[in-house]
């Protein structure tokens, strides 16, 4: 492969953009995504056999040659922008070879050679006036300048006629980009109109004068005489006309794909101080077209006669400004003039205007020039930018007059908070400006070559004063930009008020600080130590000290402020106090912070004077220790600093026996590990006192380090003790209260001893001792016989049981047997339950009792004469211990005893003839009380508040008495007694006829209830009546109509009563849970027939739930006597019915067949059904208004109409109406096809 030399051209794939293509666009001064999907995929034509490549700095073009098939040559680099050609050899192509070259990490980009065209659109030529001018008042700046031979505009088009008398004056030698020769003759005529209207002479007697008359044309032709072009063709025509004294370029041609070699060409036109101005495109379209939406270019829209946009014209967010583009009268090839329209003529009328503003201002820069075009327009459309005009139409003669460093709206920019600034992806940096007036602001943010990197805002409105907004340091593609110089511009504009620009620029620092060639060591002779390093940037630089605690210890400088270069910072003097001399382990750490926040930190050990790892709090949790081989014993410590630790154990002798971890690496603190009595072959150890001993050890070189040890003691025991000699000094113990039996052994070893004293069922009934700690040796219990302070064991077989449980767990028992005989046995815990005694026959009383020992035991019951009338039991043989017997009420034939107090007795004999007796007595009742002489007196009472209803009765027994006042309906008014104790005999009581301490029972028949009830529950109750007449008010004619309310919140419920005199009324309704949900009235009426109104809510006015709803109504009189309550009960309904499941069977019939409508109705209603056409006329009627409850139903319709004549094919609807008891209605349908 060879490379052929080709200077300044640059090879691009070419892309056709035709007049009215409508294509997707970049984000302005954005790259699409350069990946091989997204080139390919582009419909744009492009030269086959040519690629545009940009290689990275140093690489050999060679090299990544190689990676292309076939026979390749590469163009030598362009001076300016570096950008090359290849030209792949025969049988390449563009889609093979792409994807190679982008897949290298030597490219920094690769594209095709694009192919574009011009952007005009032809006219009908009938107009006789040169109409745009004046409208961009460039008539009027003519009065200042006509542009000057020195202003060179630079017309990238189809070149231009060299003879044409209106343009020849101002005609420069230009450059043909195509076949690389000087020959700039135009064909096409495009390249000459575009002329025509930049720079026709003036004053000369010939057609037309261009907007700048004395500026000159410098012809690049790029586009072929049919009007196309290759991009790398504009691309070298750019970098020719900025190479040779271009001050502004045109450029009336469009692409509609993104070229990064483009963008570095127009980078380097602005770079140089060229102002580019490219037309918007002719797509009626919002769709990016380049290079007008490129970066640094000047867009251009097109305008009619009437200052609207051109209907052709582009518009969107990338265009800046606005032109006349219709009807523009120019020259044309052959000494001729034509009429034209596009964006092509739109954009230059810019350039001449451009021409004539910056030579009136020479000293502005592109940057300042485009300003001041921008803020000097015509508003067009949306106050301030917008994106069909930009910022209006560009006003010549306003530009040139204008001062171009005039402040019109205030904007200037007060702080950026952090600069330089180091962004994470988290944090911003906030940006705060200042505005006069209140005004549109847009923000953009580029880099060092005026790419767009990020639009922060876009026409957004902002107040007068001070304002902000943040950045995060990233893209448009939400990716943190790299460290470098950024432009923040900011954009404010306001409606009479003009266009105003501002430029801060911000440092992006992602680079932490770095220590290049650190060395830490002596520095004089040994008597200085410190570090040496070379500081990569500007940082605020801190060394400090840490113990092994990492608590800080020493500072030696802190936040110094330091240069990029070389530095030394000392950490010990021995001369001087510098340093630290506690010995120890220290930390020491080395930072540099620099200014966008970024920090590095270096952290070495160092040890002072150090002996080694402390080792402290050494332990063992178990000492005594019983190893059984899943058991262990923590052998605990405390570790000063991280270390290498060794665990060993060793015998009596020394000896080594375990290993239990071996320089294990473990960090400073609280340690413990596991011992589990086994020696290092696995087996456990004999009984006997080891040693463990604990080292730790640091290293800090081969060979040197520090030590240190720490031991303890575990002692290990395996033998369980033993209990020696237990002996019961007498086999057979008689307590008397004066005498004891001793019990009497020895312990083989210290432990905790329990001693128990068990029967013979094994339970225990005297511990005299539980787990007391005990040494080894002889002990000894003595026993009294008691259980307690005075009660006796029975007589019967005992066991002394002694249990010892040594350090270890290990656990011994030993027992010893005796018996115990006290002489008679003895009855204990006599009762009997219940007592009194409900005697019924079926019912028991239980006697209860306990014996001392074994007997045989006789249970009598005896009636108050000493006569025995019934035997329990007979010489029955029992146990020690609770026994229990039930005796039925009966004697020994069988009757029921009558009512009266009864004797048990209990008598027992043991087994050597001895007796004892116990007995106790028991109330019988088997008879009910009666209540007699019941009466209420007066037996009409009139309660006043000063007299009583007088109520006698008399009692047969004593019992618990309760006595009510009931009413009519049979509802408990008033407990005058409840439960009282009462005697058999007389009982009086009176009632006030209040039912509260206030109000008096309403007037009514009345049961005075009197209730007793006997000791063993038997029951009477008795009554009597009386009434109330007190003339309280009476309630009559009480009514609620409708009986079911359609509960709408507008309808009403009339609820009726008649009150005999005047009184205070109220009128309640309650739920089915009988709570308060609305006060209808409660208020004085007078006597005679009322009416209260309800709606259906509640007292918070919201319609109630359908429900069944109670309305109470009282009457109190001026006296305060109180009337019955009257009452009655409203259905509420507020849904309406619900028609559900319904089925047709089947659901497409014959003419003349049958099919069955199925359904469910959700509640009581009138059912219609009737079958429709679809065109809604009635067929027949199923039924009408039939009354049907809740439930499913069916019916059948036989296919006729109701002439009985059968329905003709075709699809029927089958309508259910349901209507319920208020009239709520529902329709549901269901089609049926009959054919």
């Amino acid at each position: 492969m060879g490379l052929k030399t080709r200077h300044w051209k640059l090879a691009f794939a070419a892309l056709l953009v035709t007049q009215c293509m409508a294509v997707a666009p970049a984000a302005y001064g954005e790259a699409l995504e350069n990946n091989t999907a997204n080139i390919l995929a582009s419909t744009q034509p492009y030269v086959e056999g040519e690629l545009i490549v940009k290689f990275k700095e140093g690489v050999n073009p060679d090299a990544v040659a190689e990676l292309i098939d076939g026979d390749v040559s590469t163009e030598a680099d362009s001076d300016s922008i570096n950008v090359s050609t290849i030209e792949l050899a025969p049988g390449a192509t563009v889609a093979s070879e792409l994807p190679k070259l982008l897949a290298d990490n030597r490219v920094e980009y690769a594209e095709p050679n694009y192919i574009g065209t011009i952007l005009e659109t032809p006219s009908d030529p009938r107009y006789a006036e040169q109409w745009y001018a004046p409208r961009i008042k460039a008539d009027q700046a003519w009065n200042t300048t006509t542009g000057s031979s020195g202003m060179i505009v630079a017309v990238i088009d189809t070149g231009v006629d060299s003879d044409h008398p209106d343009l020849i004056a101002n005609l420069i030698p230009g450059y043909n980009t195509i076949d690389n020769t000087t020959n700039t003759e135009d064909i096409h005529s495009h390249g000459t109109h575009v002329s025509g209207i930049i720079a026709a002479s003036m004053n000369n007697g010939q057609g037309i004068s261009g907007i700048a008359p004395s500026s000159a044309i410098m012809p690049l032709k790029a586009m072929n005489d049919g009007g196309t072009g290759s991009s790398l063709d504009v691309i070298e025509a750019i970098q020719w006309a900025t190479d040779h004294g271009a001050k502004i370029i045109n450029m009336s041609l469009g692409f509609s794909s993104y070229s990064q070699a483009m963008q570095d060409a127009v980078n380097y036109a602005n770079s140089m101080g060229v102002l580019v101005v490219a037309a918007a495109g002719n797509n009626n379209s919002s769709a990016a077209s380049y290079p007008a939406a490129l970066a640094n270019v000047l867009s251009v829209v097109a305008t009619d006669t009437n200052n609207a946009k051109a209907s052709f014209s582009n518009y969107g967010t990338t265009v800046d400004i606005s032109a006349p583009g219709t009807e523009i009268l120019s020259t044309v090839p052959g000494g001729g003039y034509e009429y034209k329209q596009g964006t092509s003529m739109a954009s230059p009328v810019v350039a001449g205007g451009a021409a004539l503003v910056w030579n009136s201002h020479p000293e502005l820069s592109t940057s300042e020039l485009t300003r001041l075009l921008e803020t000097t327009t015509i508003d067009l459309g949306t106050a301030g930018r917008d994106n069909t005009f930009g910022y209006g139409l560009i006003d010549v003669n306003a530009a040139i007059n204008a001062d171009p460093n005039a402040n019109t709206l205030g904007l200037r920019v007060n702080q950026v908070s952090a600069d330089p600034f180091g962004p994470t992806g988290s944090n911003t940096t906030t940006v705060t400006f200042s505005l006069d007036v209140a005004a549109n602001v847009s923000v953009n943010i580029y880099d060092s070559s005026m790419n767009l990197v990020k639009t922060v805002m876009t026409n957004l409105a902002k107040k007068a004063g001070t304002n902000t907004f943040t950045w995060n340091g990233k893209n448009t593609a939400n990716q943190l930009v790299p460290s470098g110089e950024y432009q923040i511009e900011l954009d404010a504009s306001a409606t009479g008020l003009g266009f105003q620009r501002a430029y801060e620029t911000i440092t992006i620092d992602r680079e932490a600080p770095a220590f290049n060639n650190l060395i830490a060591g002596p520095l004089d002779q040994g008597h200085k130590y410190g570090y040496t390093y070379d500081l990569s940037e500007e940082s605020y630089v801190s060394l400090t000290a840490y113990n092994n605690l990492n608590k800080l210890v020493y500072t030696f400088t802190s936040n110094e402020l330091q240069q990029a270069g070389n530095h030394t910072l000392l950490f010990l003097d021995m001369d001087t106090d510098l340093g630290i001399r506690i010995p120890g382990k220290y930390i020491y750490r080395l930072e540099a912070k620099d200014p966008a926040g970024h920090t590095t930190k270096i952290e070495q050990i160092s040890y002072v004077n150090y002996t080694g790892p402390n080792l402290t709090a050494v332990s063992a949790s178990v000492s005594p220790f019983k190893p059984t081989g899943t058991s262990t014993t923590a052998l605990k410590y405390t570790l000063g600093d991280d270390a290498a630790v060794t665990v060993q154990v060793r015998d009596a002798n020394g000896i080594v026996v375990r290993t239990i971890v071996n320089k294990q690496a473990q960090t400073m603190g609280a340690k413990s590990v596991a011992w589990n009595g086994k020696n290092d072959n696995g087996a456990i150890v004999p009984d006997g006192v080891y040693s463990y001993r604990i080292s730790a050890d640091i290293e800090i070189a081969e060979g040197i380090g520090f030590h240190n040890e720490a031991s303890g003691t575990v002692t290990v025991d395996t033998t369980a003790p033993v209990i020696n000699g237990l002996t019961a000094s007498t086999s057979l113990f008689e307590p008397n209260g004066n005498n004891t039996i001793t019990f009497n052994y020895s312990l083989s070893e210290a432990g905790k001893t329990t001693v128990a004293l068990v029967n013979s069922s094994n339970a225990t009934i005297k511990t005299f001792a539980s787990n007391i700690a005990t040494t080894a040796g002889s002990q000894s219990v003595t026993w009294d016989g008691k259980t307690s302070a005075t009660a006796f064991a029975p007589d019967g077989t005992y066991t002394l049981k002694v249990t010892t449980t040594d350090a270890v767990g290990l656990i011994a028992t030993s027992t010893v047997p005796f018996t115990l005989e006290s002489g008679a046995p003895k009855i204990t815990a006599v009762s009997a339950t219940p007592n009194p005694f409900k005697v019924t026959g079926t019912a028991n009383a239980t006697i209860k009792y306990t014996n001392s020992e074994p007997v045989t035991a006789s249970i009598v019951i005896v009636d108050g004469n000493g006569s025995t009338i019934r035997t329990l039991a007979n010489a029955q043989s029992q146990t020690t211990g609770a026994k229990s017997i039930t005796w039925n009420g009966k004697n020994d034939a069988g009757a029921l005893v009558e009512d009266g107090t009864y004797t048990y007795r209990i008598l027992v004999e043991d087994g050597t003839g001895l007796t004892a007796e116990a007995t106790g007595t028991i109330v019988t009742d088997k008879t009910t009380p009666v209540i007699s002489g019941l009466a209420a007196s007066p037996s009409v009472f009139a309660p006043t508040g000063s007299n009583n209803l007088h109520v006698n009765f008399a009692l047969s027994e004593a019992g618990k008495t309760t006595v009510t006042i009931v009413n009519s309906k049979n509802v408990a008014v008033k407990t005058i007694w409840s439960s009282k104790v009462t005697e058999s005999g007389n009982q009086t009581l009176d009632w006030d006829g209040k039912i509260s301490t206030t109000a008096f029972a309403p007037d009514g028949s009345y049961t005075v209830k009197v209730t007793t009830t006997d000791a063993v529950g038997f029951s009477s109750t008795q009554s009597t009546a009386f009434d109330i007449e007190t003339g309280a008010p009476r309630l009559t004619a009480v009514s609620g109509t409708p009986a079911v309310l359609k509960a709408t919140g507008t309808t009403n419920a009339t609820i009726k009563y008649t009150v005999s005199e005047d009184a205070i009324v109220s009128v309640l309704i309650y739920d089915s849970e009988d709570t308060l949900v609305r006060t209808l009235y409660n208020a004085s009426t007078t006597a005679g027939a009322k009416s209260v109104l309800w709606n259906g809510k509640n007292d918070a006015g919201v319609v109630v739930e359908d429900g069944i709803y109670t309305y109470k109504i009282n009457a109190v009189d001026v006296e305060g006597h109180a009337s019955e309550e009257a009452s009655g009960t409203i259905e509420t309904d507020k849904t309406a019915p619900s028609i559900t499941g319904i089925t047709t069977s089947p659901s497409t019939i014959a003419v003349g067949g049958s099919t069955t409508i199925g359904y469910t109705v959700s509640e009581s209603s009138k059912v219609t059904i009737a079958v429709y056409t679809s065109a809604n006329a009635l067929v027949r009627t199923l039924q009408s208004n039939v009354q049907q409850d809740s439930g499913s139903y069916s019916i059948t319709w036989n296919g006729t109409k109701s002439t009985n004549v059968a329905a003709t094919s075709g699809v029927y609807t089958v309508k259910i109406t349901a209507t319920d008891a208020v009239g709520f209605q529902t329709i549901t349908t269901v089609n049926v096809t009959v054919q």
